[in-house]
């Protein structure tokens, strides 16, 4: 018997690694490649149609080169945690939209082209992770569709209506982004004050519930249980790099190295 738990451990010590290697690898995810156009991927079930609406920047990634958007086509990092989250919306029947403000592009910061590309690479990134986005939208100028203004939420619905037949469920849709509470203006429901830059996320999930009912506004903290592991944001490429040499088991295993 002992010769056999001997041999059974050394076997068990050589295989279990060969396992690993062979793993079933992620189903990678789909995502649109025109602004403002359903991906042809999104096959809803009956009935209206739930919406996950999320911001950009700071919640769904960050710019390595330390810009507060991406300046570039690539320049850009996927946040912890949030490809798990993101798979079980998709699981759920959900049509993940992307709503961004990029006044980066009226103020001259960046091109309307380096802008979009960032959003389609943003997408392309957390389809390697499984993740299936179905549209996205942004506001490039100080308009009817700049959040907290609903003009993107109103244009994704009506277009669900023309395209797919369908309406929104908006007792099931949600909106997540960092634009919270606004620091010095906003207390948060537990009576923390506001920290954040602005407070555009919520405010447009509100506007979409005054005008259409539901809608849940989710800070990404909790939303994407960063708070968990002690972490409120990540202002920057820095902080994710901090965090995951601290937890490599959550690394989203595509973001470019620190540039020294």
């Amino acid at each position: 018997m002992t010769r056999f738990v001997l041999a059974l451990a050394l076997l068990t010590a050589f295989v279990a690694p060969l396992i690993a290697q062979t793993a079933t690898p992620v189903q990678p995810g789909t995502c649109p490649t025109e602004r403002r156009v359903i991906s042809g991927s999104f096959q809803p079930a009956a009935g209206p149609v739930k919406i996950a609406f999320f911001d950009a920047d700071s919640t769904l990634r960050v710019a390595p080169s330390g810009s507060v958007s991406a300046n570039g086509p690539t320049d850009v990092a996927i946040l912890p945690l949030v490809a798990e989250q993101l798979v079980k919306l998709n699981k759920d029947g959900y049509l993940l939209a992307i709503v961004s403000n990029q006044n980066g592009i009226s103020q001259g910061y960046v091109t309307f082209e380096a802008a979009n590309a960032a959003l389609l690479y943003t997408q392309s990134q957390l389809a390697k992770l499984g993740v299936s986005f179905h549209y996205y939208d942004f506001a490039e100028r100080s308009d009817e569709n700049r959040k907290p203004d609903i003009g993107m939420g109103k244009r994704l619905a009506d277009t669900i209506k023309a395209k797919l037949g369908r309406d929104v469920d908006w007792a099931h849709t949600i909106m997540v982004g960092d634009s919270g509470w606004k620091k010095g203006k906003d207390v948060e429901p537990d009576g923390t004050p506001g920290e954040d830059f602005s407070n555009a996320d919520r405010l447009f999930g509100e506007n979409l519930a005054k005008r259409f009912g539901g809608v849940q506004f989710h800070h990404p903290r909790t939303f994407f249980r960063w708070l968990r592991h002690g972490v409120r944001n990540f202002p920057d490429y820095q902080s994710v790099r901090t965090f995951v040499t601290a937890h490599p088991e959550l690394d989203p295993g595509v973001n470019p190295p620190v540039s020294k």
